[in-house]
């Protein structure tokens, strides 16, 4: 007699057992297709989660569920895709990816009933998308139910036509009102309650919900039960907000997509951009990748058509953008050691003083402790000597845990690191990038882009030129991200960017996949690696030259080839794990950090 089976995926991380495994559902069970329940595997109690349910026959060894968790299901058949590509792009497992993608449940929070929110008031204009080529069209596409694909290269001016938050909701919007949901991502909490705050007041309180981690256990999962009941059309959230359930979804717009924070740091160490990616493609919704910079993957997006760019010309920003402006590093131009404590030139302070009669002042300093070697160049230092050099005008500090989230359009000066900048009411009459030959000293592929990714979102923040704009940038004026950032060619400098890593062999051209462990493990697995004849193999070699027992190998292969090694790599964690070798052994496919 045929039998209720429902196939489960059990919450195990083992490679070599990532796959359903088949269960009875015993008859007076009320299971359904994304229920949490319990099952016995390996000798032991496991959560799962329903994959599907199958009609089959009783066999003597096939096991009965042992218990339903929740009657409520947690996991979308839409989810359940996405996040089995995602596992398969990055050489991980379901399980792992399912914890990123679900959060823990809470009995309370499930057991509250879910009302429909209000819905979104639709009556305001979309201006900015107007303002760039094809914008309308794009908008217009979404609308209609298309699924286009776009990355907005925003001009960076505190205005309108430059507002991402605007940009997201506009596009938001457009699917709302063509009977679709939207998901709006951030890369922190700062940007999410900015976005908040305008969604309110376009939309009106109540019509949308937000997921991130800040919102604590409870309500992060009864916003998310919300979500997957299909109560709420518009979501906006951080980091884990990718993976939100939202019913009948017709967007995904992702805001600066460049920051580190869209890197999860658990295994398999999915980023943002690309799980949005593969969303887009599954579920057939629009993309749209957001910001005041480009990073070389969103050029490459471009470059393969797979993305239409919008964006204004070099000469059409620096119409409506502030005046950039750019003063030696004294230290720098004296080459005296004992000039290190002169680190602002005659420029910021003409600069500073101008604008104090117009509105407040913004100093980005690099970083917020003391550089090892330099004298004195923290925030508190800075400030310190700014409020010297102008008596009696009111200076503010933001970075780290005291971060300041807004100031007034008074005249003060404003002392902060990237990313802890406030919004200045009307935008900041000045703005002053200092520290900028130790910004790009750092050892990374990406110091190039992100610096210039920093300074961008500051003169976004800052007045038009007409308005008396100015961003004064302190470092050497011949760097070719300096040059960018004077000419406000942020997609130039980008596609030169793509040319220099598809030259050298890096992402997002080429494939990179790093192999970390104790040296034995790397090396027995690029042993075992069945990998495309074309990869470039370098190491084992050690991670650091502190000691560190630790040590990691690169491979490389042409994109093309791309899939074909991440299955090679998942195959020698597969046969690591069926084997029980001993030794960690960490993947990472495609590292932020390289």
């Amino acid at each position: 007699m045929p039998i209720q089976i429902a196939e489960v995926s059990v919450d195990n991380p083992l490679p070599h057992l990532d796959r359903p495994f088949d269960y009875a559902i015993p008859s007076d069970m009320p299971v359904s297709v994304g229920c949490r329940v319990r099952v016995r595997f390996a000798g032991r109690k496991v959560s799962g989660y329903v994959l599907g349910i199958k009609e089959g026959e009783r066999d003597k060894r096939l096991l009965d569920i042992e218990s339903l968790v929740s009657d409520q299901p947690a996991l979308s058949p839409e989810a359940a895709r996405l996040c089995r590509a995602v596992a398969d792009h990055y050489a991980g497992t379901l399980a792992d990816v399912l914890r990123l993608a679900v959060p823990p449940r809470h009995a309370r929070a499930e057991a509250s009933p879910s009302k429909p929110f209000p819905e979104p008031s639709l009556e305001h204009p979309s201006p900015l998308f107007a303002a760039y080529p094809y914008g309308d069209s794009y908008l217009s596409n979404v609308k209609a139910g298309g699924h286009p694909r776009a990355v907005l290269s925003l001009a960076p001016v505190h205005l309108e036509v430059g507002s991402w938050t605007e940009a997201l909701l506009e596009a938001a919007q457009a699917s709302i009102e063509g009977g679709r949901g939207a998901l709006l991502l951030t890369p922190d909490a700062k940007a999410l309650d900015l976005l908040a705050a305008h969604a309110e007041s376009r939309f009106g309180r109540g019509t949308f919900t937000t997921l991130s981690a800040d919102l604590g256990p409870s309500t992060r999962y009864r916003h998310f039960m919300a979500v997957k009941r299909g109560n709420v059309k518009l979501v906006l959230g951080t980091l884990g907000a990718a993976f939100a359930p939202v019913q009948d979804l017709g967007l995904v717009a992702v805001f600066d997509s460049g920051r580190d924070t869209y890197s999860f740091l658990k295994a398999p160490y999915p980023h943002v951009r690309e799980v949005a990616m593969i969303r887009s493609y599954l579920e057939k919704c629009a993309l749209l990748l957001a910001g005041y910079s480009r990073t070389a993957e969103e050029t490459e997006l471009v470059r393969t058509r797979w993305a239409a760019p919008l964006k204004l010309t070099p000469a059409q920003n620096r119409s409506i953008a502030p005046a950039v402006r750019t003063a030696l590093n004294p230290v720098a131009a004296s080459r005296d050691p004992l000039a290190s404590g002169f680190r602002l030139p005659p420029a910021v302070f003409e600069v500073t003083s101008s604008a104090l009669l117009l509105g407040p002042v913004l100093i980005q300093v690099a970083r917020a402790g003391h550089f090892e070697g330099d004298a004195a160049v923290s925030v508190q230092r800075t400030a310190q000597d700014l409020g010297r050099a102008f008596p009696g005008t009111k200076v503010v500090t933001s970075h780290g845990e005291a971060l300041v989230a807004a100031v007034d359009a008074e005249p003060k000066l404003v002392v902060a690191t990237p990313q802890a900048e406030p919004q200045a009411s009307g935008g900041y009459a000045a703005a002053v990038i200092l520290d900028v030959d130790r910004s790009l000293t750092r050892a990374d592929l990406r110091v190039e882009e992100e610096s210039l990714r920093r300074w961008l979102d500051v003169a976004s923040m800052v007045k038009p030129a007409d308005e008396g704009g100015t961003v004064l940038l302190v470092g050497e004026p011949s760097e070719r991200v300096v040059q960018a950032l004077i000419r406000l060619d942020p997609v130039g400098f980008s596609e030169s960017e793509l040319a220099q890593r598809a030259e050298a062999g890096f992402p997002p051209v080429w494939k990179l996949i790093t192999l970390e462990g104790p040296e034995a493990v790397v090396q027995e697995a690029v042993r075992q690696l069945n990998a495309p004849k074309e990869t470039r193999i370098s190491g084992p070699y050690p991670l650091d030259s502190e000691g560190s027992v630790d040590s990691r190998a690169t491979l490389r292969a042409p994109l093309a080839l791309g899939s074909e090694l991440v299955r090679a790599v998942k195959a020698v964690a597969a046969e690591r794990s069926s084997r029980k070798l001993a030794g960690p052994l960490r993947v990472a496919v495609d590292p932020e950090r390289i």
